[in-house]
């Protein structure tokens, strides 16, 4: 949406216009609008700037995603409807909804610099890695302002991938650098983690499947072996009826899970 606010007599005569709206119309209509959208109506009138001034103020959460239309900041009391915001407007949404507490970080693909091409190279992301080269919560911690880090109650980081066929296109199958990166470092801070990792392939494993298979249990161990020597909470689950496989690691104020499974209708029910 494209409002002017060039000081000539068609901008003027435009600022009259949104003056004269009742205030319920100027909230109403910017429950319609994005966050960038929202901040270039606020700058079209003082009048509507001042109606608007505690627009923020609601917003406590926000979610990071790599589909650019799952970018959102949303109110846990509900009294704000969700509002949509470009992944490259993510600093900008941090300093003006100054009053968030919670982090959600969404990867459907794998393909978090979708949102925006830059991030390609800020991610280190090669063509097969699933993960950046300092992991998600490296990338995220570097986008989140320390006044914003300091009143956090809750982070999260979901990874589901659903739509490839094998497992050939990834070369590393689990996200280790993120769960050294929570237990180790943010375990024992003041707020909550939690790393949700799921893998659903095509519904039946595809030859030439077995190795890559392998390599992620394998993977699941590796984990496994790097927690247990420090007496944390595990949990390591396989159903070979069902193609499952599932660990869980808990420490502090962290929690990661990592699932596998091929999408079986029976199992998904």
């Amino acid at each position: 949406m494209n409002f002017n606010t060039e000081p000539n007599l068609e901008s003027l005569m435009n600022i009259a216009l949104y003056d004269s709206l009742p205030p319920e119309l100027v909230i109403e209509i910017d429950k319609y609008l994005s966050f960038e959208d929202s901040l270039h109506f606020q700058e079209c009138s003082n009048y509507v700037k001042s109606v608007l001034r505690f627009n923020w103020y609601r917003y406590d959460k926000i979610q990071i995603s790599d589909d650019p239309l799952d970018c959102y900041i949303m109110s846990s009391k509900k009294c704000e409807s969700k509002r949509n915001f470009s992944e490259t407007s993510l600093n900008a949404v941090f300093l003006t909804c100054d009053k968030i507490v919670e982090v959600i970080m969404i990867v459907k693909d794998g393909l978090l610099h979708r949102c925006n091409p830059d991030l390609h190279d800020l991610l280190k992301l090669s063509d097969t890695s699933l993960y950046p080269t300092n992991g998600y919560f490296e990338y995220l911690f570097s986008r989140i302002p320390r006044q914003v880090v300091v009143q956090l109650q809750t982070v999260s980081l979901h990874i589901d991938i659903t739509r490839y066929n094998n497992l050939r296109e990834f070369a590393i199958m689990s996200a280790v650098e993120d769960l050294i990166n929570s237990i180790d470092r943010l375990a024992e801070l003041h707020f909550e983690t939690f790393i949700e990792i799921s893998f659903r392939p095509t519904p039946a494993i595809q030859p030439g499947g077995y190795p890559h298979r392998n390599l992620m249990m394998s993977e699941m161990v590796l984990c496994l072996r790097n927690t247990l020597e420090y007496h944390r909470k595990t949990d390591f689950i396989i159903n070979g009826a069902e193609g499952y496989a599932g660990i869980t690691i808990e420490e502090g104020k962290t929690k990661y899970s990592f699932r596998f499974f091929y999408k079986n209708p029976l199992f998904l029910e």
